[in-house]
């Protein structure tokens, strides 16, 4: 099974919290590999400062729909 890192990162912004979900491309062959990566990557997404968490899920291969706003 491939596993997929999400980032979510979240900013206040007008007194609102603005989350934006990140898909890096790069797949991974196990839950470690994707684990382990998460964490060699954590000093940079905490440099970005704001709400941030970070999670492993089965890797899907998305295509967002037609008219979709990405």
């Amino acid at each position: 099974m491939k596993w997929m890192l999400i980032i979510t990162v979240c900013l206040a912004s007008n007194g609102q919290n603005q989350c934006v979900n990140f898909v890096p491309v790069q797949e991974y062959y196990s839950y470690q590999e994707c684990s382990m990566n998460s964490m060699l990557i954590k000093p940079d997404i905490e440099e970005m400062g704001g709400e941030f968490r970070m999670t492993c899920l089965p890797y899907i291969d998305y295509e967002p729909k037609e008219g979709s706003k990405i």
